[in-house]
């Protein structure tokens, strides 16, 4: 395997706050579309999420259990 130097991720104040903007924007947005279409079908509810996907990132709803995980792939497990 070729050894090769590290990725360098740099991540800034303004970087983590734009994020933290953003997904109280549309954590805000979700709850308005929730209540305005409280009889939603399932089709519409997906669609939603697709619209605002930092919605739910503390707990991602589409996890696979059989999966490996990506450090496992990689094989950093």
């Amino acid at each position: 395997m070729i050894s090769r130097k590290a990725t360098r991720i740099e991540l800034n104040i303004e970087d983590i706050e734009e994020y933290e903007q953003l997904k109280r924007e549309q954590t805000q947005e979700y709850n308005q579309m929730l209540r305005m279409n409280a009889q939603t079908t399932p089709k519409e509810g997906m669609n939603i999420e697709k619209k605002l996907p930092l919605v739910n990132t503390s707990n991602p709803s589409n996890t696979n259990t059989k999966s490996p995980s990506t450090a496992q792939r990689i094989g950093f497990d």
